[in-house]
């Protein structure tokens, strides 16, 4: 999936993520706040290599702890 792809459909997960807070829809919450995490995470394992590359490990491993603590955050 290109780049600018996965930056819109970031986007549009988060604003869908607004919207169901704001509206108390949690199924929905549930969706669109860890499907926004797991998009940018693609976002960093894909993106081109540049001056930042001997951080993407980091930076990744990073995104997998932040979306197990969405996950984990949601359980009861």
């Amino acid at each position: 999936m290109p780049l600018r792809l996965l930056s819109v459909a970031v986007f549009a997960c988060a604003a869908l993520n607004l919207r169901a807070v704001f509206a108390g829809d949690l199924q929905q919450e549930f969706l669109f706040k860890p499907l926004t995490t797991l998009l940018v995470l693609a976002i960093a394992a894909t993106a081109p290599a540049g001056a930042a590359a001997s951080w993407r490990p980091a930076g990744v491993a990073g995104l997998v702890a932040s979306l197990a603590g969405d996950v984990f955050l949601m359980l009861p």
